[in-house]
């Protein structure tokens, strides 16, 4: 209503100017027309005074006044395009049909917009610091953009080949799985050869879970940073060189990984999102196949290897084992799970703020399988944010986040009684022990392997900063990183 009430007193005193100006010969112009267009903000209606506007391709424009008010004449008649452009406001465009001698009237919303300014990186010291005053190698890039183009499953996804010099070695290709971080040029004699990780300030365990110190040769590890939603990352910031010690300590000498979930906007009202992702997971790469040529010892009916008995000298033997048993692989035909290994991710978020506060809540519930029968991986969380500034020297943060982490995973690729090793060690046509085509154990007792990983885990952080004077800024960060593990083995 106050709206309409504006617009509707701005008509009447343009009128009243058009008359004590005199400019009653533009109505007898045939061939031009007048426009009035109104500048106000797309969230508030507050009058935009400064901003340009324009006539697109006329040449024809100017500043608008204190009411946000502009008057063009002399405007073509016809479809035209009105467009209004102010610092720290998106352009905005809207079409008007000019008639000739016709005051036609429009108002332009315009949306505030972020400025591209001098990059600042979160650093472990008060006030931050300019990218281009910090003496290494610093690499951002914004997660919420990645996400929303790309779908992606765990922070390990989001980092793979994101940023120049930062390497995943990864332990395999099970749900899950956990990954090792490398920073290239970067590394410690004496402490790990893997970055640190600060999620919004606060220092978090990172890196791979071990069980049993049977991790890699025995079962998969699973990864210390899967309970963080990649759909709750604003950016990540990786901090490479010396200087990265000199900012958070002699522990970091292997590099920084700074990762900043996002926050409120104020002034935008309450912004809902919702996704879900689903698909399938197959083997990428070609299935081995295991071959074997039949000598003539081979062939003799006394010989051992009974997959040649009854052929010629020179046969040549060949076998899919991961693709002609059942219960190898899920996706097989005959398997229990004939449509593949599937996945699944639900997330919804809302963020908003106004004035004085701002705040981002989050939830989300995902299962991805593995191609093998007895992995999976099941993360369940949310995520809430809240900031305040009580006045223009104060302001503090609150971070929030909780996820629970139910993981099963295989036998590792390498062990002695897996099926991928097994099945490359299997002969063709031989007939082995426990199962045709494998060498040693086959899908059927391997898929009983049954390690299982339940973990609860919650953040908490909270930042104050004070600045009493422009030359004189405190900084005050707290945070808590638990996690509780039960792995539990049921072979």
């Amino acid at each position: 209503m106050m709206r309409r009430n504006f617009r509707s007193w701005a008509s009447v005193t343009g009128a009243a100017v058009l008359l004590l100006l005199g400019v009653g010969p533009v109505a007898g112009q045939t061939g031009t027309g007048t426009v009035r267009a109104t500048v106000v903000d797309a969230v508030s209606a507050r009058p935009l005074s400064g901003a340009q506007v324009s006539v697109v391709g006329t040449g024809r424009g100017g500043l608008a006044n204190a009411n946000g008010q502009v008057l063009i004449l002399n405007v073509p008649v016809g479809t035209q395009t009105v467009s209004a452009t102010l610092i720290g406001y998106g352009t905005v465009e809207e079409q008007v049909t000019v008639t000739a001698g016709q005051v036609t009237t429009v108002q332009l919303d315009m949306q505030t917009t972020a400025l591209e300014l001098d990059a600042v990186v979160v650093t472990g010291t008060a006030g931050g610091a300019q990218k281009r005053s910090l003496g290494n190698a610093v690499s951002t890039f914004s997660a919420e953009q990645v996400v929303e183009n790309v779908p992606v499953a765990d922070v390990q996804q989001l980092l793979q080949a994101r940023t120049p010099g930062l390497t995943l070695l990864s332990d395999g290709g099970a749900a899950g799985d956990g990954s090792s971080i490398r920073l290239r040029g970067s590394g410690s004699l004496n402490a790990s050869f893997e970055p640190i990780v600060f999620v919004d300030g606060v220092r978090i365990s990172s890196g791979t879970n071990n069980f049993d110190d049977q991790c890699g040769s025995v079962t998969h590890c699973t990864d210390a940073l899967d309970f963080i939603n990649p759909a709750d990352i604003e950016s990540i910031e990786v901090i490479k060189g010396p200087a990265a010690a000199t900012l958070y300590g002699a522990q970091a000498a292997s590099g920084v990984i700074q990762i900043v979930t996002k926050k409120g906007r104020a002034g935008r009202g309450i912004q809902w999102q919702a996704g879900f992702d689903t698909g399938l997971s197959d083997w990428a790469l070609q299935r081995p196949i295991t071959y074997w040529q039949c000598s003539e010892s081979n062939v003799d009916p006394s010989s051992s290897y009974d997959g040649c008995h009854g052929l010629s000298a020179g046969t040549l033997l060949q076998y899919d084992p991961l693709t002609l048993t059942p219960d190898a692989l899920r996706g097989n035909d005959g398997s229990v799970d004939e449509n593949g290994a599937g996945l699944y991710n639900f997330n919804i978020s809302a963020r908003g703020g106004g004035d004085l506060f701002n705040f981002f809540v989050s939830a989300e519930n995902g299962e991805e399988q593995g191609i093998y029968h007895n992995n999976y991986s099941r993360r369940t969380g949310g995520r809430a944010n809240f900031g305040f500034t009580p006045s223009e020297k104060l302001n503090f943060n609150v971070n929030l986040g909780y996820a629970r982490n139910h993981v099963r995973m295989p036998l590792s690729n390498n062990s002695s009684n897996s099926i991928l090793r097994n099945g490359m060690r299997g002969r063709a046509n031989a007939l082995y022990q426990f199962q045709e085509g494998f060498r040693n154990y086959g899908p059927t007792l391997a898929n009983e392997w049954n390690t299982q990983t339940r973990a609860e885990r919650y953040t908490i952080g909270a930042t104050i900063n004070y600045q009493p004077f422009s030359w004189f800024q405190n900084r005050l960060i707290i945070g808590l990183d638990n996690n509780n593990r039960e792995i539990t083995d049921f072979t």
